[in-house]
């Protein structure tokens, strides 16, 4: 590839910090642009790429720069992927990285709603987790802090919640009004505890028959 050629190239000469720059403006805005001050070390290999004469503390444009690599004979050379060349790893913008976020949450409710569904949680605890989604709120912090480990956390969470739930019905301030649409943390940290001590009697029972 141009860009691995290209990127051996950069690698000769006393430009890493320029380029540790300019990765940081694509990383922050998305696109190659601003003005970096050079240094005294990085006069020389500039000047040659720019075809000027730069000297220390001369503000160079970013994109100046980029067309003048762009002049030589890498004339060809994609940026953003000479720069993951030059650095051996993904450059990824901040927009790209609240993009992904954005979907691992969305997968995340929709794995939360889903589980919810799968244990037959009745429609009050539904409510909640809807809510607790949409809105991120009661509890939906500590959650997401094990959305990575669903299969041992949030399925014994939510049969806690459950069983939670089930205990408030049967007395008698709970029959009053509910209780889960306002739920604390204090009652996620009660149903996981409950939700792991269940999920441990039951590997403890499968193994006594096996």
């Amino acid at each position: 590839m141009i860009e691995n050629d290209c990127a051996q190239y950069l690698k000769k000469k006393n430009l890493h910090l320029f380029l540790t720059e300019v990765r940081k403006k694509y990383e922050t805005y998305g696109r190659f642009t601003g003005r970096i001050t050079i240094t005294q070390q990085e006069c020389s290999d500039l000047s040659g790429i720019l075809g000027i004469s730069v000297t220390p503390g001369t503000p160079v444009s970013v994109i100046r720069f980029v067309e003048a690599l762009q002049k030589t004979k890498f004339g060809c050379v994609d940026m953003k992927k000479l720069l993951e060349a030059y650095f051996e790893e993904p450059v990824v913008t901040k927009e790209e990285r609240r993009q992904k976020q954005q979907g691992q949450q969305e997968q995340f409710h929709t794995r939360i709603l889903s589980a919810g569904k799968e244990l037959g949680v009745d429609e009050i605890l539904m409510h909640w987790l809807e809510d607790m989604t949409e809105n991120r709120n009661g509890g939906y912090r500590l959650l997401s802090a094990y959305r990575n480990h669903e299969e041992a956390i949030l399925l014994p969470v939510l049969y806690g919640l459950q069983l939670v739930h089930d205990q408030m019905l049967h007395e008698p301030l709970a029959v009053a009004a509910p209780i889960f649409p306002v739920i604390h943390i204090f009652w996620i940290v009660i149903a996981m505890v409950a939700g792991c001590l269940f999920m441990a009697c039951v590997i403890c029972m499968m193994c006594l028959f096996l």
